[in-house]
């Protein structure tokens, strides 16, 4: 004081530093008894509010963002673990569940990785439905039609949907996709299958007996009513090409006596020939691919650069068409490379009857 009296020392305060942000959460959970999912670990409810668990540092602060807009926040324990309820209610479909701690000296984590939770509270409808690419399909090939609800479905059974390939409906039958909000449907192409103009989906899905599509979040049963893509455009084909025509070998590149022999002194030589219209055209050389070519809407097809072997050399083709079908091999033609010339002529003789002189060989 101002005569110099000095108090006793003071009780002490202990102040922290602490520069170090927590460690970065791991992503939320959804409480069990909140996942009304095919399983309690789907992460699909039919529940607005659901209660999210985790753990972070002990006494931080947790901030829980939906879409990454900040929902809820949480003081936890000593313990770390937190579970916190949604303070606003989420609308049907996906969403992701974020959260970030803070610590006492708030310091902040970065963002834990999210959890998408799909929330179902009304019955599923089918938003839309993907065939199969537009082009020819032959008997083996699969037409697949994926079917795309509006939130998760359960399958029971093997539900199906009509699919008229020419005349004949045959059916796609469900493959795969319970629990989730995309069905695939598929049909195997059979021979004795073909329609030029494309197949037709039906507008609805089948239930067999003892088949069930159900909302994975409620249990409501699916809307079964389908806008069909269009498919004009999916063909099929099982019928496989006619044999093609001999090969030819092209008369600019036949240099023997005449321009159809088929014997040749040039190493590289041009082919032609008749096929299907606008199939694809394979030359083999002794069994062996040597070069495809395109056939016009004609038949006709040429292919260039074709090297040869001394000696025979026997050609055969085959044609694809556009959906994989391919005919029987053509008859052979065989074209000879020479390229040694002859044996250098003796001399010429007089015939004897015209040698006039003194002998008959003078």
């Amino acid at each position: 004081d101002a005569a110099g009296n000095t108090s006793v020392t003071s009780e002490p305060l202990t102040v922290t530093l602490d520069q170090t942000a927590p460690t970065t959460p791991a992503a939320p959970k959804l409480l069990t008894a909140d996942d009304t999912g095919a399983s309690a670990s789907d992460n699909i409810t039919s529940r607005t509010l659901p209660t999210f668990t985790g753990t972070v540092e002990a006494g931080a602060k947790v901030d829980l963002y939906v879409d990454n807009v900040l929902d809820s926040s949480l003081v936890t324990p000593a313990s770390g673990g937190y579970a916190i309820k949604l303070a606003n209610a989420l609308a049907d479909g996906d969403h992701l569940i974020t959260t970030k701690a803070t610590d006492k000296a708030g310091n902040t984590s970065l963002v834990s990785p999210s959890l998408k939770v799909t929330i179902g509270t009304s019955t599923p409808s089918i938003a839309s439905v993907t065939g199969p690419a537009a082009k020819s399909y032959k008997a083996g090939d699969v037409l697949s039609f994926s079917v795309t609800f509006t939130s998760p479905v359960t399958v029971t059974g093997v539900p199906t949907i009509d699919l008229t390939v020419g005349t004949t409906v045959r059916k796609a039958v469900y493959t795969s996709g319970t629990g989730t909000s995309t069905l695939v449907f598929r049909y195997t192409v059979v021979a004795g299958d073909n329609d030029a103009d494309g197949v037709t989906l039906a507008s609805s899905i089948i239930l067999p007996t003892g088949a069930a599509l159900k909302s994975t979040a409620n249990g409501s049963n699916a809307t079964l009513s389908l806008s069909p893509p269009d498919t004009s455009a999916v063909l099929v084909d099982t019928v496989a090409p006619l044999k093609p025509g001999l090969p030819n070998l092209v008369a600019d590149f036949d240099s023997g006596s005449s321009s159809t022999d088929d014997y040749t002194n040039l190493a590289t030589v041009t082919l032609d020939g008749t096929a299907e219209a606008y199939g694809v055209v394979t030359v083999l050389r002794a069994g062996t691919a040597v070069g495809t070519a395109n056939a016009n809407g004609s038949g006709a097809w040429s292919l260039a650069g074709v090297k040869l072997a001394t000696g025979a050399n026997a050609f055969t083709v085959r044609v694809a068409d556009a959906a994989g079908n391919t005919s029987v091999t053509s008859e052979p033609l065989t074209v000879t490379l020479d390229q040694t010339a002859p044996t250098t002529p003796a001399a010429p003789k007089l015939l004897t009857a015209d040698d006039t002189g003194a002998s008959a060989s003078d």
